[in-house]
């Protein structure tokens, strides 16, 4: 049929707003009946507008070429378009039977409702009310808070509590809960009502960034966010905003009232001490802050940041155009029809295909890593609180959910019999030959790995040298020195002690005249001669504490148990002795700068070891160990080698994890750990100590140097390395 009043017209009651693009101007349609919203370029919505049931296609066609001299068009494309533009519902029919197509229309969109809400599990929503009596009330109220200098105010806000935690990172990383208590049943239920609580405020704040703006908040209703009710409220009207900054701030509108609220609370929690609305602040903090980054912020998944930066680049529907792209190279792979220029005239001329492309496969692989976080955390809070069932049927849903989707726009694909007639045979076999043995690779074929892990050179059968007295330390030998066995290493002296020597002293002399009288006098009267063995047991006393301060004033001098060289104790933080007059030290004992610092009893001074004596620790945590075997080969690239990779053999593997770390590895990190006091460190995860023994006897290494030992374990396929590497990221990031 070639005459358009004949067929199809536009409807009168559709509402039309124009939208000043960087690129180009567009069109929105916005549908009062079914409050759906489309987007025309200026081609299409000068077809559109011709499509008045009075010119036919012809006529269209001529002003259309009139108009857009550079563009050509055929009649076809013009009935295809005005088709497409009757499927969507937004032209009227003068053919019979129309009621019947209607209701198909009606049930092929209540269709993909129902695939689509099956595909998210994870946000299910429900029928909703219109919100306008309650955004009448509030927003007059809270508008101000949407305004350009409040957002600077908690721009800033924010920015010094990022700044203050860098600053204060050790001590904030203190007062973090464990995990164990993080995912605790009774925590989890607080994160659900915190989540709920969010979101609540979260979608309030789109509705009246909406309404400030002058667009529509049409419904506002219930959803289940990951199986947790919250609120969702439907800004598509914002589409009709010609202000591309007002659009933007309406969909940034959620992710400020979070951040907002993690501001909030983060000041308040550092403020308040451990309790229950302290845990509370901490879940806000948390599900305000990292869930807005990671998630809705995140521009990768179709969130409230994926709005933002779709309006930011000034690429609309940017999601459907990144997945045309790629379904248009699966296309071409299949059938080797379409190519780049098919592709291009799906999306549109503004675009980078590589750039569309380039975001629809990061999105895709995001999306996987959420997706697997999110199926992770489950199975890690509710299986060891003996939940199998419900966390099984969670993950089953969810992955039910993820695979529904592509299986059904693969099924109605191979429903279509002309996209199974454009199937190349050749080609579906090399694709599915490929796929094969890409399947093998990752499944069966096994690679050769090497497990990372920290490494230390320890002095071998190092003598600890000890303060077994407090003192304040007079003189040392220096670090590196050679000694003798016997050899002062070290004097201290203690004030205290020498009074207390000399107080003695001066007791047992009185005692000795007291008992000297009693023996001159003890025959002229019973009583005295009966106090003569309590004057001598009181004689032999003070000559006891006499020796044993005599022996600690001995020790105040510190001698070399053996022959070898002095190594200096273990860095340590500033330490205040508990008398307040004395002076605090810090860094070594052996440090020039801590003569005359008071050093407290069990304060390590040094070691004494042979150099030549030594050996070479790896510290492997509990995810690799499992792969280290005695016998395989290993790389030592230390930092005092200067580059070059020292050989080694593995000897021997702890069965028990180490309950401290050297100081050399707790620097920077290598080993993450936690102080539990100033001589040691407990590392946060199971790591388990790996003795490696030096092939090249010759080499020469430094005691005291760390560096990274690459063991060679046996090869494995590429499936178990991913596994591994995601349940490892995931408990890191825990």
């Amino acid at each position: 049929m070639n005459v358009a009043h004949q067929a199809l017209r536009h409807r009168g009651d559709l509402e039309v707003y124009r939208q000043d693009r960087q690129r180009h101007n567009r069109w929105v349609i916005k549908d009062p009946i079914s409050l759906r919203y489309f987007e025309f370029s200026e081609e299409e919505f000068f077809i559109f507008r011709h499509l008045d049931g009075k010119a036919t296609y012809r006529e269209i066609r001529a002003c259309f070429e009139d108009a857009f001299v550079a563009r050509q068009i055929t009649v076809e494309a013009i009935q295809a378009f005005a088709e497409r533009l009757h499927q969507n519902g937004l032209m009227l029919a003068r053919r019979n039977g129309q009621g019947d197509r209607l209701l198909e229309r009606h049930r092929s969109q209540r269709r993909k409702r129902l695939i689509a809400a099956m595909a998210n599990p994870l946000g299910i929503r429900f029928p909703g009310v219109d919100p306008k009596a309650l955004l009448d009330r509030i927003t007059p109220w809270l508008g101000w808070l949407f305004s350009a200098g409040c957002a600077w105010g908690i721009a800033g806000a924010a920015s010094i509590s990022a700044m203050l935690l860098a600053f204060h990172w050790d001590l904030a990383t203190e007062r973090l809960p464990a995990i164990d208590a993080f995912l605790s049943p009774l925590n989890v239920i607080l994160l659900a009502m915190v989540l709920a609580g969010t979101k609540i405020i979260h979608e309030l704040a789109h509705a009246v960034a909406c309404r400030r703006f002058g667009a529509k908040c049409h419904e506002i209703g219930v959803m289940l966010l990951v199986f947790t009710p919250c609120l969702y409220c439907d800004v598509t009207d914002s589409w009709t905003l010609r202000n591309r900054w007002h659009r933007i701030a309406i969909s940034s509108a959620g992710i400020f009232a979070e951040l907002s609220l993690a501001v909030l609370c983060g000041w308040l929690w550092w403020f308040t001490s451990p309790s229950l609305a302290n845990t509370i602040l901490f879940n806000v903090m948390v599900v305000c802050s990292v869930g807005t980054i990671l998630i809705n912020g995140n521009p990768l998944l179709r969130y409230d940041g994926y709005f933002v930066f779709s309006d930011f680049v000034d690429v609309p529907n940017l999601w459907q155009r990144s997945g045309l792209v790629l379904r248009g190279i699966w296309h071409w792979c299949l059938t080797g029809r379409g190519g780049v220029h098919a592709i291009r005239r799906r999306v549109g001329e503004s675009v980078s295909l590589s750039l569309l492309g380039l975001y629809a496969t990061a999105s895709a692989i995001y999306r996987g890593v959420v997706l697997v976080s999110i199926l992770l955390l489950i199975h890690h809070a509710l299986v060891p609180a003996g939940f199998h069932v419900v966390a099984y049927a969670m993950e089953l849903v969810i992955v039910s959910g993820l695979l529904l989707r592509p299986l059904v726009s693969i099924g109605r694909s191979l429903k279509n019999p002309m996209f199974r007639q454009q199937i190349k045979a050749t080609r579906l076999t090399m694709i599915l030959l490929l796929l094969g043995v890409c399947i093998v690779t990752v499944i069966v074929v096994p690679f050769p790995i090497r497990v990372s892990a920290p490494v230390v050179v320890q002095a071998k059968d190092a003598r600890q040298i000890y303060v077994t007295v407090p003192g304040t330390l007079e003189s040392s030998v220096a670090v590196g020195e050679r000694v003798q066995q016997g050899e002062l290493l070290a004097t201290l002296e203690n004030l205290d002690l020498d009074k207390q020597i000399e107080q003695v002293r001066s007791e047992i002399a009185l005692q000795e005249i007291r008992l000297q009288n009693l023996h001159s006098l003890r025959n002229e009267s019973q009583d005295i001669a009966a106090q003569i063995p309590l004057a001598n047991q009181v004689l032999l006393d003070l000559q006891s504490q006499l020796r044993q301060r005599l022996t600690d004033k001995e020790a105040l001098r510190l001698v070399a148990p053996r022959d070898g060289i002095v190594f200096p104790a273990p860095s340590q933080k500033e330490t205040i002795a508990d008398q307040l007059q004395l002076i605090s030290w810090q860094g070594r004992p052996t440090d020039g700068e801590n003569r005359g610092s008071f050093l407290s009893r069990q304060t390590l001074f040094c070691l004494v070891a042979s150099p030549e004596e030594y050996e070479v620790i790896a510290y492997v945590g509990e995810d690799d160990v499992a792969l280290v075997e005695s016998g395989q080969s290993v790389d030592l690239s230390l930092q005092s080698s200067r580059g070059e990779v020292v050989r080694g053999t593995v000897k021997t593997i702890a069965r028990i994890n180490v309950d401290q770390v050297p100081a050399e590895l707790t620097i920077d990190k290598w080993v993450p750990s936690v102080e539990q006091s100033q001589a040691s460190a407990v590392p946060l995860q199971p790591t388990y100590k790996v003795s490696i023994v030096v092939d090249d006897e010759t080499s020469a290494l430094l005691v005291g140097g760390r560096g990274i030992a690459r063991i060679g374990v046996s090869p494995r396929t590429l499936s178990s390395i991913f596994d591994q590497a995601v349940r490892s990221a995931f408990n890191e990031s825990l």
